[in-house]
């Protein structure tokens, strides 16, 4: 995620600092959780370089001996299953041998919240992630007309054996240090999400344990929309900008401390895929018109073109996967571009 922190404005004026995602974004879910969580990995996968070359290695082998033992139909289907049976193998061994399966839990929790809290958007809500505070952090802040919740994401496999009442105390703290950066009279109330297998067994609906509320995932939205109007939408917008303003000052600090915020890993699968379609759609749409005349001149003014409108869209937009999407598609119109010029010089000349 880039950072962008806009540069000191003479004495007088307003200064702004923008720095990290939107306060609901994904990305900001389980922050600290998941920064922690690739220092980890990076750790393990330096003391257990052995294992990883080993793997590797076996790897190799398998690939080498599918290649060469089996028939060529299926060959190819064995050597990918290969390949990506190490990667994963890799990674479950990291996770389960590391200590870090639970980490990676908490994490996903944070993010299935993150979600569930976005479809209160349109429904005059307004909602946050990863909110520091003195000695840690609130996971989610919502800001609606039923009222302002400090939010805390918990994932059990277990939930007949979860201590609620540790729970409820951390989250009753959580709300307490809220409150102060929402306005000064403001209230807040703590909201316990509960991730896991089988959590609905145990709790159908929401309940309350010492002043807090506990509820399912799956069920957060419709909780929360279900309950009585008691805010008006000026107060939410205020009491938001306020916290924006404190969460954004926080984040300057943060970044420099710790490093810039770490995109969750389903961002960097959807973005592999979004750009291999814009490779693939490019390059089909470019080569198209190869064939007509004259010959290969076409498909050099569409490269052109299309490389020139990638520039104007890369600077103009601010969300990273469009922008990854319009590098690629550059890349592709300006390598197909070249090589077809290439070819009609060759032929040209020869």
């Amino acid at each position: 995620m880039s950072l962008n922190v806009t540069k000191s404005q003479p004495s007088g004026q307003a200064t702004s600092c923008r720095v990290g995602p939107p306060l609901s974004s994904d990305v900001r879910a389980g922050a600290h959780s998941r920064r922690r969580l690739r220092s980890e990995q990076r750790e393990w996968l330096w003391r257990n370089r052995q294992i990883v070359a080993a793997t590797a290695t076996l790897g190799v082998v398998g690939v080498v001996l599918a290649h060469v033992l089996l028939p060529e139909r299926f060959g190819p289907y064995i050597v990918g299953a290969i390949a990506a049976s190490c990667g994963w193998w890799i990674y479950v061994l990291m996770l389960e041998l590391g200590g870090m399966a639970r980490l990676r839990a908490g994490v996903t929790a944070e993010e299935w919240t993150s979600s569930a809290l976005r479809g209160l958007h349109s429904k005059g809500w307004r909602t946050a992630n990863h909110i520091r505070i003195e000695f840690g952090d609130v996971d989610h802040a919502a800001l609606g007309p039923a009222g302002f919740f400090a939010i805390e994401t918990k994932f059990r496999s277990d939930w007949s054996r979860a201590d609620l009442m540790n729970m409820a105390r951390q989250a009753q703290l959580c709300a307490d240090r809220l409150r102060p950066r929402l306005g000064e009279k403001a209230t807040t109330r703590p909201l316990v999400v509960m991730w896991g297998p089988k959590v609905g067994d145990f709790f159908p609906q929401p309940v309350e344990r010492d002043g807090v509320t506990f509820c399912r995932g799956h069920l957060v939205a419709e909780h929360l929309l279900g309950l009585p109007v008691v805010t008006e939408q000026p107060a939410i917008d205020k009491a938001y900008e306020r916290l924006e303003k404190i969460v954004r000052s926080r984040d300057s600090r943060e970044v420099a401390d710790e490093g810039e915020f770490v995109r969750p890993f389903v961002h960097g699968v959807v973005d592999v895929v979004v750009v291999a379609v814009a490779f693939f759609i490019t390059t089909v749409g470019l080569l198209a018109p190869a064939s007509l005349t004259p010959e290969g001149w076409w498909t050099v003014v569409a490269s052109v073109v299309v490389a020139g409108l990638m520039v104007v869209v890369r600077r103009r937009s601010h969300h990273p996967r469009v922008r990854h999407a319009a590098v690629a598609i550059w890349a592709t119109a300006v390598g197909l571009g070249l090589i077809m010029l290439m070819t009609i010089t060759f032929e040209l000349l020869a």
